[in-house]
């Protein structure tokens, strides 16, 4: 439903070693399942990498529900 550019970079440095971080959107629904439904997350990661094979991932990740009284 929505996608985030999360890193966009040539540095060979921060490619090897780089992190980064997203926010969850407050009104997004957590991860969940049931007999019936499921909601469920992934992180898809691309990569196109001059004179190497380029990246292309596909993880399946939990978002937990936010915590009783936390702001969104």
């Amino acid at each position: 439903f929505r996608t985030v550019p999360v890193a966009d970079t040539t540095e060979p440095l921060a490619i090897a070693t780089g992190t980064a971080r997203i926010a969850i959107p407050a009104d997004s629904m957590h991860s969940f399942a049931s007999g019936h439904n499921r909601v469920v997350w992934y992180l898809k990661v691309t990569g196109d990498i001059r004179y190497w094979p380029n990246v292309a991932e596909e993880l399946e990740i939990a978002v937990l529900p936010r915590a009783a009284g936390e702001l969104g």
